[in-house]
């Protein structure tokens, strides 16, 4: 609308935007799509275009789809009329809207037929505004312009041609290019309709509709973000039955940048993978949802549910940052879940090197397999390589304390 204005507004005359339909020229075909003869022909079409407009673009959702749909519409009325005129023998020259403006007519047929359109309808005496479905205003219009152009040509200087194949083709675009989409959003469309009803009749009407373009924008890119995501998992479980972990795990982590602190978009991505076959991918999702929990909210409880969960795959599982072994161990402890605290430390030098602290690592293990895991032997071995060795004051002083209660 604005884009037509200020055309206008510059170019008033828009004879140097006018499309001569045997050139065939591209630039003209969009020009003569915004220029107007006069106020009143602006003014005429304008009204059309935003009796309908706002509302198929709340339904079209994307304004970059909307607008490439208008552009084609543009394309269509223009080479519709230069076919026309090429059989017709005429190289009568045309500008106006009023060709996409029937093109958005006959999309919003499509999209929501059911739609009521307020309508100012007069016939001699009678004035009324009526509240007209979408479907029977573009039979209508269409209708009424087939109907001229076969009893009087082109002769009244209307572009009938184009309005014609503007409203078909608008109808063609929705259903060879939206009918998908227009499936996804008919509940949305419904609770629209129901509510504006609602609103006319003056009564309060239960519907989940907001009236709002935002909500509908909303539940579209939901419903995108989850075809994406399922399409993501179904390319994740293909690679992993493949063997192909590596890839798989590039794709699995593919926006990281932006769900890192989202950490239950891998929690269900873990909860997915766990109902496949056991795999290195499996595994490594699981070590990122750890440290995800650790370090954003220090999560020991979800952390150390997901650490058992990854042992039940794999006793060689390691976790990602070691200096969340000894935290998990002892929280595992306190917990009272003994034999998954050792599963966690036991051989931690070995697994973790000098990543973690090895004295402490030790004396934890030394403690479980004494109390709980009732392995002694092995508890007295790790206990003399201890006291073999050098440690701080404090380190000693831990290690001579369990020595004692190891000996009664």
């Amino acid at each position: 609308m604005a884009l037509c204005l200020i055309i206008h507004l510059i170019a008033p005359s828009s004879l140097a935007l006018v499309y001569y339909p045997e050139s065939w020229n591209p630039i003209k075909m969009l020009t003569a799509s915004l220029a107007h003869a006069n106020w009143l022909h602006l003014v005429g079409n304008l009204l059309f275009f935003y009796a309908f407009s706002p509302m198929l673009e709340t339904a079209v959702i994307s304004r970059k789809r909307y607008a490439f749909i208008l552009l084609a519409l543009a394309f269509i009325t223009q080479i519709a009329y230069s076919l026309y005129s090429l059989g017709a023998g005429t190289n009568v020259p045309t500008l106006g809207l009023s060709g996409v403006v029937m093109g958005v007519i006959g999309l919003t047929a499509y999209m929501m037929p059911e739609a009521h359109i307020r309508t100012f309808v007069w016939f001699i005496i009678y004035v009324k505004n009526h509240h007209i479905p979408a479907w029977i205003l573009a039979v209508w219009y269409i209708g009424w312009n087939i109907s001229d152009l076969y009893s009087e040509g082109m002769g009244a200087m209307v572009n009938l041609v184009s309005h014609i194949s503007g409203g078909i083709g608008g109808y063609l675009i929705g259903y060879f290019f939206l009918k998908q989409h227009k499936s996804e959003i008919k509940d949305e469309i419904d609770d629209a309709i129901d509510y504006a009803r609602s609103e006319r009749q003056g009564f309060a009407m239960a519907s989940t509709y907001s009236g709002g373009r935002e909500k509908m924008i909303e539940q579209t890119r939901q419903r995108d973000a989850k075809r994406v995501y399922e399409n993501t998992m179904s390319n994740i479980y293909q690679l992993v039955e493949a063997n192909k972990d590596s890839e798989a795990l590039i794709l699995a982590l593919e926006g990281y940048e932006e769900k890192q602190y989202s950490v239950e978009i891998y929690v269900e991505m873990f909860d997915r993978m766990a109902d496949w076959k056991p795999s290195r991918t499996l595994l490594c999702i699981g070590r990122l949802c750890i440290n995800l929990y650790m370090h954003n909210n220090n999560n020991l409880f979800r952390a150390l549910e997901i650490s058992k969960r990854c042992y039940a795959v794999s006793d060689d599982f390691l976790i990602a940052d070691p200096t969340h072994v000894q935290l998990l161990a002892k929280y595992a402890i306190e917990t009272n879940q003994h034999d998954l605290a050792y599963t966690i430390i036991k051989n931690a030098a070995e697994r973790y090197g000098d990543s973690v602290n090895l004295t402490q690592c030790v004396l934890l293990e030394i403690e479980l397999l004494w109390t709980h895991v009732g392995d002694n032997d092995t508890a007295h071995k790790l206990l003399t390589t201890l006291l073999m060795g050098k440690h701080s004051k404090e380190h000693h002083q831990a290690i001579m304390e369990l020595a004692r209660v190891m000996q009664g």
